[in-house]
């Protein structure tokens, strides 16, 4: 299932946006949408904040009263890296300060069928690789699957693996069979992984900050950067950003 937020405080531009991507989502069978409606930033971060729901796509209008879309989307993006964030705005001045959120897309109100689909297509597409990326890990009572989005961080220790997973939660795998060069391969085949360390993988989705001694991550966490590879390794992370926040105007 796909889950869309969609928060503007103009209601008929609420209603309208809502009704493009309930068309969009009826010509999608195959994929199942859940999509609500906010006319408040509050009601959206009350949702956010209880863990009622959370999303996988954000459309949101920038102009809103007390709380912006550009704030309201750094909220977001503190708890979530993954989630795909489209702004709707009357004019795209905004697009440099709204890179703090790592937007998407801009879709120009008013919002049309054409630009609009053509965005949620990309989302899909991306939403659909990113969630089923994934790997069985054999642990203690058996395998347990574990999806590359969900992964801040894997440390090699006493010959297991320790996932470090998004909501604070870990897996211990059972000791490893192969070295943990080897076992690496498969992660970092995928972009988003990066080997600052001989005994650690990370997502560079939760990098916080980049330090002249290791990657500090979005749950707190410090993981070393190696001294012989500093320099390698900050230079991936700085291509990986400007790759990860192209922004396009629609």
């Amino acid at each position: 299932m796909i889950r869309i937020a969609i928060c503007d405080d103009d209601i008929p531009t609420l209603e309208s946006v809502y009704k493009l991507v309930k068309t969009y989502a009826d010509a999608h069978l195959e994929t199942e949408f859940l999509i609500r409606r906010f006319h408040s930033v509050y009601d959206l971060l009350e949702c956010l904040e209880s863990r009622e729901r959370n999303f996988h796509i954000y459309l949101l209008d920038i102009l809103m009263p007390l709380l912006n879309g550009i704030e309201l989307g750094v909220q977001i993006r503190k708890n979530d890296m993954h989630a795909a964030i489209l702004y709707l705005t009357t004019s795209p001045e905004y697009a440099l300060e709204s890179f703090k959120a790592s937007p998407v897309t801009y879709l120009i109100k008013p919002v049309e069928q054409e630009p609009l689909f053509a965005a949620l297509d990309r989302c899909r597409s991306q939403l659909q690789q990113t969630m089923d990326t994934h790997v069985l890990v054999r642990v203690k009572d058996g395998l347990t699957n574990i999806r590359f989005y969900q992964i801040v961080y894997a440390e090699y220790l006493r010959h297991a693996i320790v996932f470090h997973l998004s909501g604070g939660r870990t897996v211990q795998s059972m000791v490893l069979r192969e070295s943990f060069t080897a076992f690496a391969q498969k992660y970092l085949a995928d972009p988003r992984f990066i080997r600052p360390h001989a005994a650690y993988i990370v997502n560079m989705d939760y990098v916080q900050a980049l330090t002249a001694s290791d990657f500090e991550l979005t749950d707190g966490s410090a993981v070393p950067i190696s001294k012989r590879v500093y320099s390698e390794i900050k230079k991936l992370y700085m291509d990986y950003l400007l790759t990860g926040n192209e922004v396009t105007l629609l």
